[in-house]
Order: structure tokens, then sequence, then C-alpha cells
């Protein structure tokens, strides 16, 4: 299994790969992922902005912008959704399943899209949890040290 599909909740996991079919076909079940999914949206466009403007200092904004539709578009995210493993662990309804459903473009990257909100909720019942450390000549400076040495330390352990 891909370390993005390994959650602490195992609910909102469930919730990220329930599309709204399954959740009209199946009275019992709570609710489907369009709302971690406009999360994952929003999660995407800033990390693939962020990104996008550290690597490239000299790129202007509308090139900048360009790129990350191409990084965040639907062919893109549905090839992520299928690289790791979401196709046939999507819960679609009966007659999305017939219509190709676990092929579906559009339902591959909207189920990428919640899985990467339901993995922020997720990460965030950590906060306890000390990632890094800073100091500087203020708060903000330490602030910024100890994001960069949580960054550092969560690449390595390729979690980022």
């Amino acid at each position: 299994m891909h370390k993005l599909l390994i959650f602490n909740d195992e609910k909102l996991l469930r919730r990220a790969l329930t599309h709204r079919s399954f959740v009209n076909e199946n009275f019992d079940e709570s609710g489907h992922n369009e709302r971690l999914e406009f999360l994952g949206d929003a999660i995407l466009n800033f990390i693939s902005g962020e990104y996008l403007y550290g690597q490239n200092p000299e790129m202007a904004e509308d090139e900048m912008t360009r790129r990350r539709s191409a990084l965040v578009d639907e062919r893109q995210l549905a090839r992520f959704a299928t690289e790791v493993g979401l196709d046939f662990r999507i819960r679609l309804g009966e007659g999305a399943k017939r219509e190709g459903g676990y092929t579906n473009p559009n339902i591959l990257s909207s189920t990428f899209e919640a899985i990467v909100g339901a993995y922020y909720l997720d990460s965030q019942r950590n906060n306890g949890k000390i990632y890094g450390e800073g100091k500087g000549r203020n708060k903000k400076d330490a602030e910024k040290e100890a994001a960069a040495d949580a960054l550092a330390k969560l690449k390595k352990r390729g979690l980022l």
C-alpha cells in the first residue's frame, strides 16, 4: 500500500475514497468525498505554486500560473491517482462502475484531491509533535527556521 494511503483515522480515508454515487446507492453511508476534494484542490494548488516559486526565481507570474495548471490538471491528477493505487479502491455506486468510473479521469482526479485533503487533516492530528526546531532574533525568524527544519526532516523521511 502506498504511504499516502496510510492513515491514523481510517474513517477519514474511507470518506476520501467514497464517491457520491456510492452514498446515493447505500443509504446507511454517512458521507462522500466532495468537501475533502475541495480542501485537497486548494492544498495541491498551494504546494505546486510554492514549488514553482522556489524552483524558478526568474519565472514570470503568468508562466508559473500556466505550469501550476499543468501540474494539477485532471489528466495529471488521474495519473497520480492510478500510480498510488486509488483506481480500484474508490467506493463507487454500481451505475458509476458500469460507466467506467474506475478509469474515469474526473473521478480519479477528484478522489486524488480528496485523499490529499484527508491526508492533510489526518496529519494535523500530529500537531502536538515537534517536527522542527529553530532559533532567531525574534519569534518570526525562529518559526521560519523551525518550519524549514521540519520540511527538511519530512522530505528526508520521504513524506513530502
